[in-house]
């Protein structure tokens, strides 16, 4: 029994997380089943309940890659790019969106290379930015809420995009406002 107090108290040093302590624990009690039949059936609900958790790890963790993705884009970091999709980031329209607010023409594209097909978000960052060529992009890319980015460029006084706007078919001024 010192041997298995001796690993309790390596195990406490070593500030092993809750959460791996209880799977241990979990694998004690299942082991201890004396009936074949109920401990495959504590290994199969474990190992259900392990699997659970495997997959809110990697979605939390898809989360936080997306999150640095769109920071990598707003700020213009193109060097980064590659390596932050190949952790597993996939969320292309939102940080399409933030490079266009960022005024980035060379990570939009690559964004839009990459699958992103939500233009018309991305084109009212653009034009609340005052980033006209991002703009013409985003409608040569299909963005057709002109009264949308028109009310965007409006409100920080970029005339040439609500024109352009205008020009496209806004019509809904009282969003401009």
């Amino acid at each position: 029994f010192a041997c298995c107090k001796q690993i309790k108290e390596d195990l406490v040093q070593l500030n092993i997380p809750e959460e791996v302590k209880e799977i241990i624990a979990t694998n004690r009690k299942i082991s201890s089943i004396k009936d074949p039949v109920e401990r495959i059936k504590a290994l199969l609900d474990h190992n259900q309940m392990l699997e659970a958790r495997k997959e809110i790890l990697v979605i939390n963790k898809v989360k936080q890659l997306n999150e640095i993705l769109n920071y990598t884009c707003l700020k213009g970091h193109a060097d980064l790019i590659d390596l932050i999709i190949s952790k597993g980031a996939n969320d292309y329209n939102r940080a399409t969106e933030a490079a266009a607010g960022g005024g980035h023409m060379e990570i939009v594209q690559l964004m839009i290379a990459q699958g992103a097909d939500d233009y018309n978000e991305a084109m009212a960052y653009a034009a609340e930015k005052g980033h006209m060529e991002i703009v013409q992009l985003m409608i040569a890319q299909g963005a057709n809420n002109y009264n949308w980015a028109m009310a965007s460029a409006a409100r920080r006084g970029h005339v040439e995009i609500v024109q352009l706007m205008i020009a496209k078919g806004a019509d809904d001024y009282s969003r401009a406002m």
